[in-house]
C-alpha cells in the first residue's frame, strides 16, 4: 500500500457506535481515520485537499450524504463510500451519478469495506 499518512479517511456517521467501530477497524489496518457526526462538521473542519477517501452514511442530521457530496468544495477526484441501512434503487442511482465508488449496505461486510478503501487510496 501506498503511504498512509497521505491516506485518512474521514467517516462521517451519525451513529458514534458506527464511527467508533469504523475508525478502529481502519486503525487496525494502518489506515489513519477522522470521524466527524454532522455533515457540517466535516464541511466546517475537513481539508480536501488532501489525499483522502470518505466514508458517508446517507442519512445525517441537516442534509443527506449525497447533499453532502454536492457541498464539498474541489472534491475532485475524492473516493467515496456509501454506507445505508435504507437504499433504494433511487438512492444507488443517484449515488453512481455522483461518482459514489461502491454503496454497502447495513450490516455490511467489514472486510469488503477495508479492501474497498485500501484499492481507492493506492490508486
Amino acid at each position: 500500500m501506498s503511504n498512509n499518512n497521505e491516506a485518512l479517511v474521514c467517516v462521517v456517521d451519525d451513529d458514534s457506535a458506527i464511527r467508533e467501530s469504523l475508525s478502529l477497524l481502519l486503525e487496525a489496518n494502518d489506515i489513519p481515520t477522522e470521524t466527524f457526526a454532522t455533515p457540517q462538521e466535516f464541511l466546517d473542519t475537513c481539508d480536501v485537499a488532501k489525499r483522502r477517501c470518505l466514508v458517508l452514511d446517507e442519512r445525517l442530521p441537516g442534509m443527506t450524504g449525497l447533499e453532502l457530496l454536492d457541498r464539498i468544495p474541489n472534491r475532485g477526484h475524492l473516493p467515496v463510500f456509501m454506507i445505508t441501512g435504507h437504499g433504494d434503487g433511487d438512492m444507488l442511482a443517484a449515488a453512481k451519478r455522483k461518482g459514489v465508488k461502491r454503496c454497502f449496505q447495513k450490516p455490511f461486510d467489514s472486510n469488503e469495506l477495508v479492501a474497498n478503501i485500501q484499492q481507492a487510496i493506492c490508486q
